[in-house]
């Protein structure tokens, strides 16, 4: 008997000393923590290409779809934007332009028509947007394969920022003013695009400011000019001095 209990206080002391390895209860723990592990790597990795993609999108549309004059500019300076950045529609005879100007008087050059801007040379813009002689009025010129076609946006606002939007398809034409569609025209042919820089002003320009020119490889619908129109250009004291 005491052989027995001297034989069972011995492997008592044993287990204590040398406990066995449970791993019955260990796999359980080791593939859950393997398999949050994989979830996380999984996520990170999911986080970086969306990253990726984002950036790969901006990159892109600033090449595609530039737009210019970041700050407010003043519509009285004459220069040059490159066109390396302009590269036409899929078809070549659709584009958009959209832009936000501040008119402060038409008194400026009174009976002088006043540049805004023109995409190529004067004679040959396409499209060209300028502020009449005499009266608040925008003036659109678009040159086709038969020529140069005018067309007229009435009743600008002055000493506010209006939005413009010029968007040209084949042989159409669509204008707006503050978002809404004023003119839709026929050319009677098809615009004649053309690889020329973006010229801002000319001959002394205008009396007010130009901001965020855009370009836009495609014929933009109402919807999106409608959205572009309801952006807030800035409003600091210090560019309207």
């Amino acid at each position: 008997m005491e052989k027995v209990k001297n034989k069972i206080n011995e492997t008592v002391d044993n287990v204590i000393k040398n406990p066995p390895n449970l791993n019955i209860f260990d796999k359980p723990e080791t593939k859950t923590n393997n398999k949050k592990k994989f979830i996380m790597v999984t996520l990170i990795i999911l986080i970086i290409i969306i990253i990726a993609v984002v950036i790969y999108r901006k990159i892109r549309k600033s090449k595609t779809k530039p737009v210019f004059l970041k700050t407010p500019t003043t519509g009285k300076e004459s220069f040059t934007l490159p066109s390396n950045n302009i590269k036409p529609g899929s078809n070549n005879y659709s584009c958009s332009f959209h832009v936000f100007i501040y008119i402060q008087d038409f008194d400026y050059r009174y009976g002088s028509l006043k540049t805004v801007f023109t995409k190529g040379e004067p004679d040959y813009a396409c499209p060209g947007l300028y502020l009449a002689p005499k009266i608040n009025n925008a003036i659109v010129k678009i040159y086709t394969d038969q020529g140069m076609k005018t067309f007229t946006v009435p009743d600008l606002e002055v000493k506010k920022w209006v939005h413009i939007a010029i968007c040209l398809k084949g042989g159409e034409v669509d204008l707006y003013y503050q978002g809404k569609l004023v003119i839709t025209g026929l050319l009677g042919n098809n615009c004649k695009l053309n690889n020329e820089s973006i010229n801002i002003g000319g001959e002394g320009g205008f009396n007010g400011l130009l901001y965020q020119l855009n370009y836009n490889p495609d014929f933009l619908s109402a919807k999106q000019i409608a959205k572009l129109a309801k952006k807030k250009p800035p409003v600091n004291a210090k560019y309207f001095k």
